[in-house]
């Protein structure tokens, strides 16, 4: 399944008093996550209380899909107003045309301070664009201002669009 190379790289820093079968396990459950990620048989980190959604990501039979992947500081205080703002959004984005699927994740452990990422999957470039379109008229419609909500609750955010970079061999 993986080659000797992919084995042998080092994704996960383990000190050197931990016994060698804890860091294969930290690498093997890496390994795991990605390939169910890659797959489609990722489930949805603990942020998010809806049932887990499935992702397909064949990114070699369908080069089109993109990806909305946005990074969040958010503090403890803001986590409840954070994550009913994100269930609203989520609630929203499935209806529209084009979406994929969507998942959050919260970090357990490594440098930096963004501690929740969400990544939404699109068909096409011209689904994601709509969709930022969509979004948009939905706030206002609804009186929403996203940058005033991440300032009022001190919460930073780092968004973008994405296209797969397929490895090659």
């Amino acid at each position: 399944m993986f080659d000797a190379a992919v084995q042998d790289t080092e994704f996960v820093q383990v000190r050197p008093e931990v016994p060698r079968y804890l860091e294969v396990m930290s690498r093997m459950t890496l390994a795991v996550a990605l390939l169910a990620l890659f797959t489609g048989c990722a489930t949805v980190g603990p942020a998010q209380k809806e049932p887990p959604q499935m992702i397909s990501m064949d990114v070699v039979k369908n080069p089109g899909l993109r990806f909305r992947i946005d990074n969040f500081t958010v503090p403890d205080a803001a986590r409840e107003p954070f994550e009913t703002a994100m269930r609203r959004n989520f609630a929203f984005i499935q209806t529209l045309p084009g979406f994929q699927g969507h998942m959050v994740f919260e970090k357990t452990g490594g440098p930096g301070s963004f501690n929740i990422a969400t990544i939404a999957v699109w068909e096409s470039q011209d689904a994601i664009d709509k969709a930022v379109a969509e979004v948009g008229a939905f706030y206002k419609k609804n009186g929403i201002d996203m940058p005033a909500m991440l300032k009022r609750y001190g919460i930073k955010a780092e968004l973008g669009q994405f296209s797969a970079l397929p490895l090659k061999e």
